[in-house]
């Protein structure tokens, strides 16, 4: 009998010991204090590089992001000044089995990044220099945003793709595809990138490129949230051409036009690539009190008499008001709603979250289901009153002249890219009706796309879609994701967005 109490005890024990294994890995900051990182960590890092936690700094403050929907929780913020902060900060982690993640201008929203929890932000915003050379090339570090290259190319002459919204990093979006005003010409952003510098997951450093870790540079341009911390690129860059000017005119229509709006559309789909389109369903209570209305705007490279044609059969559809001008390339976000000084750039204590889908053309009367479901559900549910339903037409031509194999990025013909942005105050006995109301806008618009497979952007994704709807649906682009993914991350320490998995 006592022999069967010992090991019944030893049982117990090893049990105990077990569980608090098991669990030292995910509590570790817990278990001996994030003020021990600051303390082991920081003599590691380079002078000037700050640790915030709950007992140093504004810990909420430093980890505070676009939107609060599923975000990530930390318990540290390293704020790295170079790549070799970011190096040591990840062996650190490592050897703690402390999760992590990269952070800029903090706007990812989809549902994995609610799963790491207790982890060390990575800050690498103070990484921020953009060197113009001398070759039509630009060294760009993984901190800069959209408005800083913008601002700064435009400066020296020069131009490239990048995000259309200038408060967004400019690295997030190209690990995505990039797309941007000028893809028209050139391609995603993805597409300019000629080489990155790219921090893995056990600490070392990987140049890729054309040339070399080819297969690496391959699923960057797509997939690269997966795969490390890029701290440095080298995109092609473009000179702007002289007396550039660009040609806007803004639409306010009621829903009563909807149906005429995207059916003329649909007749410029082999428009040049001069032409874009911008519409958002929106409420504009100054405008309409009562119902949802479309805001649209046309964008046009080059001078208004040219614009004309492709302008002009949208006057006949009875806006409520008409407004024109001209301008330049740096000027287009803040003219489609995508300023740094705009409601869709601050960073409210709100949740957002979209559910994009590609589309090949618009149905008109898909679109109108679309847009009265909208201004139904914004009238019946108050709280979802600040919501945005976009449809993004940017030019597609070299998008769709490059190789369809030759990045991770997987849809290159389509018209435009839509996707609703339901925006609401936290809480969480309302969750399940707004994720409701993404999901019925995304539906409605998919199961009119005449596509088998659902195309979603990987930059807006929600977490609801499937690998093939957010890598392609061609068997081969997952499965060679999932073997990079074991080349370049095998304890898979990148999946906090949109993860591949192993």
């Amino acid at each position: 009998m006592a022999f069967l109490q010992s090991h019944s005890l030893l049982f117990l024990l090893l049990l105990v010991l077990s569980l608090l294994c098991s669990l030292s890995s995910q509590t570790v900051l817990g278990a001996f204090g994030s003020t021990r990182i600051r303390n082991e960590l920081g003599p590691l890092l380079s002078q000037g590089c700050n640790i915030i936690d709950e007992a140093s700094g504004n810990l909420t403050e430093a980890t505070r992001r676009w939107q609060l929907f599923a975000s990530p929780n930390f318990d540290a913020v390293v704020q790295v000044n170079n790549e070799a902060d970011i190096i040591q900060t990840i062996k650190y982690a490592n050897k703690y089995s402390i999760p992590y993640l990269a952070f800029n201008t903090g706007h990812g929203e989809i549902k994995s990044l609610g799963n790491l929890r207790a982890g060390i932000q990575i800050t690498i915003r103070g990484m921020s220099n953009i060197t113009i050379n001398g070759n039509n090339t630009a060294t760009v570090q993984g901190g800069a945003t959209n408005l800083d290259i913008v601002s700064t190319l435009w400066k020296a002459n020069k131009q490239t793709v990048s995000g259309t919204c200038e408060c967004v990093g400019f690295m997030g979006p190209v690990l995505g595809g990039g797309h941007g005003f000028l893809q028209g010409y050139h391609g995603m952003a993805a597409d300019q990138l000629l080489e990155a510098r790219v921090v893995l997951a056990n600490g070392t450093v990987a140049i890729a490129s054309r040339n070399q870790n080819a297969d690496l540079f391959w699923a960057l341009r797509g997939a690269g949230h997966n795969f490390g911390i890029v701290t440095e690129v080298t995109t092609k860059i473009y000179d702007v051409p002289k007396n550039d000017t660009w040609y806007y005119e803004t639409f306010v229509y009621s829903g009563s036009s909807v149906e005429m709006l995207f059916t003329e559309l649909n007749n410029l789909k082999g428009a040049p690539a001069a032409f874009e389109h911008y519409a958002v369903y929106l409420r504009l209570p100054d405008v309409d009190p009562s119902n949802a209305v479309v805001l649209f705007s046309i964008l046009y490279h080059g001078l208004a008499t040219d614009a004309e044609q492709y302008v002009a059969p949208f006057r006949k559809f009875n806006p409520l008001s008409d407004t024109n001008g001209t301008a330049t390339y740096p000027q287009l976000a803040a003219i489609t709603g995508n300023g740094i000084n705009d409601d869709i750039c601050q960073n409210e204590n709100s949740n957002r979250i979209r559910y994009p889908v590609y589309l090949d053309r618009y149905d008109p009367k898909a679109q109108k289901a679309v847009f009265d479901n909208f201004n139904m559900t914004t009238a019946r549910y108050p709280a979802l009153n600040a919501s945005l339903m976009l449809f993004e037409g940017l030019s597609t031509q070299a998008v769709a002249a490059t190789p369809i194999n030759s990045t991770a990025f997987p849809y290159r013909n389509y018209f435009a890219l839509s996707s609703p942005v339901v925006t609401y105050a936290p809480n969480t006995s309302f969750d399940a009706t707004a994720q409701n109301f993404g999901r019925s806008l995304r539906s409605t618009l998919y199961q009119t796309s005449n596509t088998s497979n659902l195309r979603a952007y990987v930059n807006y994704a929600v977490g609801e879609e499937s690998l093939q709807n957010l890598y392609g649906s061609e068997p081969w682009r997952v499965t060679k994701l999932k073997g990079l993914k074991q080349t370049y991350d095998p304890q898979n320490r990148f999946r906090w967005y949109a993860p591949i998995g192993l």
